[in-house]
């Protein structure tokens, strides 16, 4: 299910520093501004085209672009996962900022660094969300066309070594991360609001 993959790559979010996946991530400030975020476009369920299992958005600080996230109720028996904490950024200041932007999810509110999509802003209740090429932004940032750094993550018994990046906060980068290289451009994950709350 899509909703499943989207869920299941959210709550991951807080095992990154533990997993030997590769992985990258950004500050929390990672992009030109705060995205400012009407409540009316973003509050409510989505779920992904065609399935009924749904997430819920609600925005906590709409001059801030942030909002949280809350997962479908488990069956019961089994440990729900905490609302997630995400924040919306404006990629550039020029037009496309209000059609794409970055969406950065955490953990917990007091995390400063976490995994970011490529987002078509909703509209009339449907949002595409793109997943980074971890592999390609891995050799941008190793030939510099990209700021960022590499952290090497060691060989486990499931998993070979690689390494994890963690893009920098500046302005160069963001720009460069509209070439759809660096995205799985032609799988967007798309999502329908099934209500608005």
């Amino acid at each position: 299910m899509k909703t499943n993959r989207l869920l299941v790559g959210l709550a991951s979010a807080a095992m990154l520093g533990l997993t030997s996946c590769p992985e990258t991530t950004v500050p929390r400030e990672f992009g030109a501004k705060p995205l400012k975020l009407k409540a009316e476009d973003w509050n409510g369920v989505w779920s992904a085209a065609g399935e009924n299992e749904g997430m819920t958005f609600a925005v906590t600080n709409a001059a801030k672009g942030e909002l949280t996230v809350t997962f479908p109720e488990k069956e019961k028996g089994k440990e729900q996962d905490p609302p997630m904490n995400a924040v919306v950024r404006e990629i550039t200041r020029g037009d496309e900022s209000k059609v794409l932007a970055f969406l950065i999810h955490f953990d917990k509110e007091s995390t400063d660094f976490g995994p970011f999509n490529l987002m078509r802003c909703p509209e009339k209740g449907v949002f595409y969300l793109w997943s980074p090429k971890h592999d390609v932004i891995e050799a941008a940032v190793k030939s510099g066309e990209l700021k960022g750094d590499l952290k090497r993550v060691e060989k486990t018994k499931d998993e070979e070594a690689h390494d994890h990046t963690l893009l920098v906060a500046d302005p160069a980068n963001y720009p460069k991360l509209l070439d759809p290289k660096f995205w799985d451009w032609t799988k967007p994950e798309a999502f329908v609001r099934s209500s608005a709350k």
